[in-house]
């Protein structure tokens, strides 16, 4: 995954806990770690906001080459 990928948030987007997931958003960038996880970590944006997901949270739909 990387910069300007289009993804499907599957837990959680940058709304409030409890809304409705978005079912698009872009990859902005690497996030920093998060909790020290080992698994890297993206910044995305949708609708709602920027927020930052591990990978495994994110389904990729289409990817910028």
């Amino acid at each position: 995954m990387r910069a300007g990928d289009l993804v499907k948030p599957v837990m959680t987007c940058s709304g409030q806990p409890g809304d409705r997931t978005c079912d698009i958003a872009v990859v902005v960038n690497y996030a920093e770690e998060l909790n020290n996880a080992v698994s890297q970590a993206f910044k995305i944006l949708c609708k709602c906001g920027l927020s930052e997901q591990y990978e495994w949270n994110l389904e990729v739909i289409s990817e910028s080459r």
